[in-house]
């Protein structure tokens, strides 16, 4: 008789522990550390092309700024002697294309028609004054009085200012309010006209203007000599 063959048990035999242990290994190779060194690749490429991407960026801007002092050495030197109407309009038509230095006994432009108004009104003086910082950016504005102008050079108290053109804008000079203040004379008072006659500061020129308004309003009568715009306008103050 024969024996079916088929329905014969086959033997299970276990894995080692050492094949396990393998395979193991391998899956947790696969799950986490190939994962891991596959975006530790690409942050690395990242990085490295952040790097040459900056790298250049920085190569750029200092091409640009020795283009700009390369630009800045061809320009000529421009020197304007006043900062009245024609010498502030003519730094700021030139500063672009010019090293501008502007020279002038103040550090501030003033509408020159409304200086009589600020005696009888100092707070106007916010009105009629702008100092030269807030619209002049790239003029070098100088703070002098000027002595003596020879070829190249402009020579003010303190400096020697050399220039390849000069344009000079000094205009005209209206005397000042000459009348002494009716209140007695002091040492202290004496300094201060002294020390701010010429007022070339902003600060200076309003307390200049401040103090001559106290003299107007202290005053018992004033005589007005000329009937034109200005003094046709004083009194109405």
């Amino acid at each position: 008789m024969l024996s079916n063959d088929w329905n014969v048990p086959v033997a299970y035999w276990p894995a080692s522990p050492a094949r396990t242990s393998h395979k193991r290994n391998r899956s947790v190779t696969h799950e986490y550390l190939y994962p891991f060194l596959f975006v530790l690749y690409f942050v690395g490429l990242y990085l490295l092309f952040a790097l040459y991407k900056c790298i250049l960026w920085v190569t750029y801007l200092a091409y640009l700024q020795l283009k700009k002092m390369e630009k800045q050495k061809l320009k000529k030197r421009l020197v304007i002697v006043g900062g009245g109407y024609a010498g502030t309009y003519a730094a700021m038509s030139l500063e672009h294309d010019f090293l501008v230095t502007l020279i002038d006994m103040k550090e501030y432009f003033e509408f020159t028609p409304s200086k009589l108004r600020l005696l009888v009104e100092p707070t106007h003086a916010k009105r009629v004054q702008i100092q030269y910082r807030h619209f002049l950016k790239k003029t070098l504005v100088v703070c002098d009085h000027v002595k003596e102008i020879i070829p190249g050079y402009v020579i003010t108290d303190n400096n020697n200012i050399a220039y390849d053109y000069l344009i000079i804008c000094t205009g005209s000079r209206n005397a000042e309010p000459a009348f002494e203040p009716l209140v007695p004379a002091s040492p202290a008072g004496t300094e201060f006209y002294e020390r701010n006659k010429k007022a070339n500061l902003v600060s200076a020129r309003s307390q200049f203007f401040e103090r001559y308004n106290r003299v107007v309003k202290q005053s018992q009568s004033i005589l007005i000599i000329g009937g034109g715009t200005v003094g046709i306008e004083f009194p109405e103050k």
